[in-house]
């Protein structure tokens, strides 16, 4: 069985709309595959996408730390945690999107970012998160991990206390 497939080309009666290019071709279901194998193009800093409990995850480090943070559920190290979490830094045109919102046994919550590469995006985000971030943000990357406190978060024997309290019981 055979699949038809538009690709570029160019309609001249117009019927998809002015200008609209399109081809028809047959191929067998094995040419298609192979052709949609061919289409993928790399990303620019080589992040794969991946999928774990029904999810998708922009790269393997952020899929392995949400496994570690369900293995940290389990075990009840942590309360809980979601994911794709946005905050806007300063102005509302300052959104920052973390990779998750981790919630503490001891009622505090940090923002956990997964890290392979540092661009330079990343690095004015966290500036800015040091200027008006709510709470403390981890940036895991394969090899360390750094922890950017906020101004206004204190430290104190070697726990997080806040300025502010998250009701989290």
């Amino acid at each position: 069985m055979s699949k038809t497939l538009q690709v570029n080309g160019y309609d001249k009666d117009c019927t998809r709309g002015p200008g609209r290019l399109f081809m028809t071709v047959t191929m067998t279901p094995e040419e298609y595959r192979e052709f949609l194998a061919a289409e993928k193009k790399k990303t620019k800093y080589r992040s794969t996408m991946c999928e774990y409990n029904g999810a998708k995850y922009h790269s393997k480090l952020e899929r392995n730390r949400a496994i570690e943070l369900d293995d940290l559920l389990k075990a009840k190290k942590i309360i809980g945690w979601t994911r794709q979490v946005p905050f806007y830094l300063g102005t509302m045109l300052n959104k920052y999107v973390v990779d998750f919102l981790v919630f503490d046994l001891d009622g505090t919550v940090h923002a956990e970012d997964a890290k392979g590469m540092e661009t330079p995006k990343f690095k004015r985000n966290k500036k800015r998160w040091e200027l008006y971030g709510p709470c403390p943000l981890w940036v895991i990357s394969k090899k360390k991990t750094v922890i950017i406190y906020p101004k206004g978060v204190k430290l104190t024997q070697n726990r997080i206390n806040k300025p502010f309290d998250y009701n989290i019981k």
